[in-house]
């Protein structure tokens, strides 16, 4: 689960960000007492074993308080002493500076951390960023310079930010419910639910009776980003007013960090998230996440020639049904091995038969119908529900897992010339959609997608068990290339 925090949470009496004034022999005389007044006398004994790059300009700033000293932010997180003095260098280790939190790409980003420690007396977390002062100084780091940031701090201004922290849960602070998603968060029993006070999923901030504010608590946080916010947070999630106005309007709600992050799409760097991972099942999340990148850039170039010449190679006309032998669900893994063997990609509605068709033909299609508009953008949305890894752990469509045997094989390589995603095999079909005249393929729309993404139940589990299956299937080509992985996304927009 991801987290933004803003920074004007807390409340410090004094700037959040202010320039240091750093000689090539560190700091000295009124601007080291000044510092040391602010951050303590051990900071700036750390601030000074530090070098910078030409160009580089050093940058104090306070990052977040503890919730033992300073209490909740307004957002109900809470984050104890002893977990940010065990975390606060991860700042360091994962962190650059950004923008609005599009954070990604390092390439976009305009500074690096320097310095990150947690003030076991202020109770707080301190950083010295080295912003990109000029082109010399972006092109060391491989960023941007950072004119806005620099402008207000030159004419004394504080620069507003918010950082993006991955938890693997959290924990209500009245209840002690333990929470991966936001989906997990614990109910009042006026809600239904068992929290003693006001449940987390609508009742974060509340104050009971005897003072107690309700909040959750963040035991293992990793920070990566600390980002520029020249709006407010809440707004830059909720880009349209209406959305925003109406939450805001709730009686009592607040917006939690978990919240933010979703409306505002934060995922967490891939090194990040992988570290703890299984390495039996890394390969699978990381061709989850480059799946997901894909479909960021395909949704925008939908229009482009290149890839409506390239959908040609779904063509229904060119593509007929598989059909499958009559066999059981527990077989289905092997048939999908015997096909990915031969780079045979199953489209959705074949998939749905193979297994869902022991619940009747008409069923699968009914189905599959249903699930089609779900596909697009599926892959950012596994990864966002917070369950990645535990699906892919459990994934029954992962071919590796089950052997086929040489008649499957047989079986499979009648239909490579139609659905194999071999480069000779999609040119030949993409030929002969053009020289048929065949209409360009059509593809979901954005509205559709919306609107079908709201459907749950069956048709929702086999958008999810088919993009499963889709990763299984880039993840164990021998002979990946760009192309394979391309068509794979793609395939999901085609109608």
């Amino acid at each position: 689960m991801e987290k933004i925090i803003p920074s004007d949470s807390y409340d410090y009496c004094m700037k959040m960000a202010s320039l240091v004034k750093f000689s090539s022999r560190g700091i000295f005389g009124a601007d080291k007492m000044k510092l040391i007044k602010e951050a303590g006398e051990e900071f700036v004994y750390k601030a000074q074993q530090l070098q910078f790059k030409e160009g580089e300009v050093p940058v104090y700033d306070i990052a977040m308080g503890s919730s033992d000293a300073y209490g909740p932010n307004r957002n109900g997180d809470g984050f104890r002493s002893e977990i940010l003095e065990k975390r606060a260098d991860t700042f360091r280790k994962y962190g650059r500076h950004y923008r609005h939190h599009k954070n990604k790409d390092p390439k976009v980003s305009y500074g690096v951390i320097k310095l990150a420690w947690f003030n076991p007396v202020m109770k707080r977390v301190q950083l010295i960023e080295a912003l990109n002062g000029n082109e010399k100084a972006a092109k060391a780091n491989d960023g941007l310079v950072a004119d806005k940031e620099m402008d207000l701090l030159e004419r004394g201004e504080d620069i507003p930010t918010s950082m993006s922290c991955h938890v693997t849960h959290d924990v209500c602070s009245a209840c002690g419910n333990k929470a991966k998603t936001r989906k997990d968060y614990c109910k009042s029993a006026e809600e239904g639910g068992t929290c003693r006070l006001f449940g987390c999923a609508t009742g974060l901030t509340k104050v009971a009776d005897d003072g107690h504010i309700q909040h959750v608590d963040n035991p293992d946080p990793v920070f990566f980003d600390n980002s520029s916010v020249f709006r407010n947070a809440d707004r830059i999630a909720f880009g349209a007013a209406a959305d925003f106005l109406q939450k805001a309007a709730s009686c009592g709600y607040v917006l939690g960090g978990a919240e933010l992050a979703e409306d505002m799409g934060i995922v967490a760097p891939l090194s990040l998230l992988i570290e703890h991972v299984p390495e039996r099942i890394r390969p699978y999340v990381k061709t989850a996440y480059a799946l997901a990148g894909l479909e960021d850039v395909l949704s925008n170039q939908l229009n482009d020639q290149r890839v409506k010449n390239l959908a040609r190679a779904f063509d229904r006309q060119i593509q007929p049904s598989i059909e499958f032998p009559k066999t059981g669900y527990s077989k289905a893994a092997e048939y999908l091995s015997a096909a990915t063997s031969q780079k045979v990609l199953l489209n959705l509605d074949d998939f749905a038969q193979l297994i869902l068709g022991h619940q009747g033909s008409e069923k699968a299609a009914a189905v599959a119908e249903q699930a089609a508009g779900m596909l697009p953008g599926i892959f950012n949305r596994l990864i966002s529900s917070g369950t990645l890894e535990y699906e892919i752990q459990n994934n029954p469509f992962s071919t590796l897992q089950k052997q086929s045997s040489a008649a499957q094989r047989m079986w499979a390589q009648k239909f490579a010339s139609t659905h194999s995603l071999d480069s000779q095999a999609v040119s030949l079909r993409c030929s002969l959609s053009a020289i048929r005249h065949r209409p360009s393929p059509t593809f979901y729309s954005a509205d559709k997608t919306i609107k079908s993404a709201q459907v749950a139940g069956a048709a929702e589990q086999l958008a999810r068990h088919y993009a499963l299956y889709k990763i299984a299937f880039v993840c164990e080509q021998q002979q990946l290339t760009n192309l394979t992985s391309e068509l794979v996304v793609l395939h999901n927009y085609v109608s």
